[in-house]
Formats: C-alpha cells, structure tokens, sequence
C-alpha cells in the first residue's frame, strides 16, 4: 500500500504512559451546544428553521428535540435538560451520631446475649430431660429383663 511520505511528518510518537491526547475528549457534544444556542427561541422560529433544513445534521437533531420538548414531550425535556444543564447532585448529611451508635450496638449485645443465653438453657434442659428419659428406659429395660429373664 503506498503512502504520502510527508503524513509520518506530522507523526507523533507518544511515549510509554504518555497520552497522545492530553486535553481528553472535549466536554459536551456539539448538539448539546447548537441546543444551547437555541435555547432562546420561539416555537414558530424553530419550526422555520427545521423547515428550511439549511443546517448541519446536528443542529437539526437539536432543534427537532426542542421543539418536541416544547410542545410537552417529557422526555425529550428530560433528555436535553440533563445533558445541556447537568443532572442535579444528589447531597447527603453523613454526619454519624457515633455514641449512639455504640449505645444500639451494647443493647443488641445485650439483647443477642440474653436471646443467646435463654436458647443454651433450653438446649440444657432438653438434654437433661433427654438423658433422665433415657436412663428411666434403661431402668425399666434392666427391671425388665431382671424380671423376666430370658431362657437360652
């Protein structure tokens, strides 16, 4: 493939970690722009200007999205208010009532504890209460069979 010699002249050669782009990418699209700019028009100049289409594809797309705006297409409003305007930030108080988060977490100790301790005091009892049975059954088998000895 042949190639202009005069093109590597305007070659750039960009260095490891070093950006060929050190602005970046420009803020905003240019549609964003043309809408701005036309911001302050009416509905009838809109609707001339889109008619007569002597205008970039951009503007174009800009205008039609205004108008739609204007006549009570929410989300064509929606659309170009959070892009021309910037979507509103959203602020949180952060500020953490830190004794009174200690103070919860002491009661929930408090509380998981005593919650904790009531289940091994049943388990306790239950197995207590199982071991007293199994030794009645014992008791009984043993009385059982001193009773009734089987014959071999």
């Amino acid at each position: 493939m042949a190639y202009n010699p005069k093109s590597l002249e305007n070659f750039k050669n960009v260095g490891k970690a070093e950006s060929g782009n050190p602005s970046g990418r420009p803020k905003g699209l240019a549609i964003f722009a043309s809408v701005k700019d036309m911001q302050d028009w009416t509905k009838e100049e809109l609707e001339t200007y889109i008619a007569d289409g002597n205008s970039t594809a951009l503007r174009l797309i800009g205008a039609n999205y205004l108008l739609r705006a204007l006549n009570g297409d929410a989300k064509c409003a929606e659309y170009l208010i959070d892009r021309v305007e910037g979507k509103p930030t959203i602020t949180q108080d952060t500020n953490v009532n830190v004794q009174g988060l200690q103070q919860i977490g002491q009661d929930v100790s408090t509380n998981d504890t005593k919650q904790v301790q009531s289940i091994v005091n049943t388990i306790t009892e239950a197995s207590s209460a199982k071991d007293e049975l199994m030794n009645r059954m014992n008791t009984d088998i043993v009385d059982t069979n001193t009773a009734n000895p089987t014959k071999d």
